[in-house]
């Protein structure tokens, strides 16, 4: 009878042992989620300045050649008529580029990151057990 008791509490004692492993894994991966999300999130972060960086500057290139093309124009009519000259285009009042509809591209082509919420160590204060935290994820 005492054997079954010593058997049933060796079986409690290494149920409780797992629980507190198990539960320290979890909190771990989910440190390493949010970490890799604070990551990708980062990174879509700084392709969004790039790309919004590389668009207007296409933009305002496109803007500026058009409207010294019209420029030129307008010179060469003024020439042919005898008029005077027109005075050339202040680069203050070109169109600029519209960034709420390049964002809504932008979040269409690259979806936003969810970062979860930052996670607390759990305190185990009953059982203290030497602990190898599980190895990072593949990204």
């Amino acid at each position: 009878m005492m054997s079954k008791i010593l058997k049933w509490l060796q079986l409690c004692l290494d149920i409780r042992c797992e629980d507190v492993v198990r539960r320290r894994d979890a909190v771990e991966v989910a440190k390493q989620e949010r970490e890799n999300a604070i990551k990708q999130d980062n990174a879509r972060k700084e392709k969004y300045e790039k790309e919004l960086e590389e668009k207007t500057k296409a933009h305002d290139d496109a803007v500026a050649a058009e409207m010294q093309k019209q420029y030129q124009a307008q010179c060469e009519e003024a020439e042919a008529n005898g008029t005077e000259a027109p005075a050339e285009p202040d680069p203050a009042t070109f169109p600029k580029i519209k960034e709420d509809e390049f964002k809504q591209e932008f979040d269409l082509a690259n979806a936003e990151i969810h970062i979860p919420d930052e996670v607390q160590d759990e305190v185990d204060n009953d059982y203290d057990l030497p602990y190898n935290p599980p190895a990072p994820a593949a990204e």
